[in-house]
């Protein structure tokens, strides 16, 4: 009779160590979980702050570009109207006054220091996280410099404040255009790789095979050639 009682608590025992090892097991693979979501997350983020990173030193580059050209612009023209004899009757100061003006170029709409200003201005949104202001800031910038230096900056960050909103079809919209109308940009694999990987989770299968299988040929070293492989074998 002991030894059955002896046997019962050894059984009770048992199962009950089973089942809290089965709740911890499930908590750890909750955990787990947890973690690669939080991970895919901050890899995204890393993503878009290198992208934000990149985004500035080209911009500086293009302004101490344009600040250069501007001084020599400016050099030149000063230099040619030095070159020439004012007449008398210019000799002047109202004259002298209005000749400065013309020296100095005005402010258009499509200066590139406005340009380079009003796209800032958009992309500190971006950072702020205030999507809905950077879409409508990103789609004023674009009727506004339609041929601008930045355009195609301005498109690749709309197509990704799209995909922030969690508004699919617009990004894949914005993404495609990009690809179109800028098939040199400087992150066409970046924008190719966002693109399929759009395509392929919300059913364009067809669509986002083609598109990844672009990016591989166009750079099959780069790691978004790797990342699309990866999909296409998911």
């Amino acid at each position: 009779m002991l030894k059955q009682k002896w046997v019962a608590v050894a059984l009770a025992t048992a199962t009950f160590s089973f089942g809290v090892q089965a709740n911890e097991l499930s908590n750890l693979r909750d955990l787990q979980i947890d973690l690669l979501e939080r991970f895919d997350l901050l890899q995204q983020e890393v993503q878009m702050l290198r992208g934000m990173i990149e985004e500035q030193a080209v911009t500086i580059d293009s302004l101490q570009q344009d600040g250069r050209n501007r001084y020599l612009d400016l050099d030149s023209r000063i230099g040619a109207l030095q070159s020439q004899p004012a007449p008398m009757s210019e000799v002047v100061a109202a004259s002298s006054a209005s000749q400065v003006e013309a020296v100095v170029p005005a402010v258009e709409l499509g200066d590139p220091a406005q340009e380079s200003a009003e796209y800032q201005a958009a992309f500190g949104l971006i950072r702020e996280r205030k999507f809905d202001d950077a879409q409508d800031a990103l789609l004023l910038f674009g009727q506004r410099f339609p041929a601008g230096a930045l355009r195609a900056d301005a498109q690749f960050w709309l197509a990704q404040v799209y995909d922030a909103q969690g508004k699919p079809g617009d990004a894949i919209s914005a993404f495609t255009r990009l690809l179109t109308e800028h098939p040199d940009y400087r992150r066409a694999t970046q924008a190719e790789l966002k693109l399929g990987r759009l395509q392929l989770a919300n059913g364009f299968t067809a669509d986002g095979q083609q598109t990844l299988g672009r990016l591989i040929e166009r750079a099959p070293e780069s790691s978004e050639a790797t990342q699309a492989r990866d999909l296409l074998t998911d």
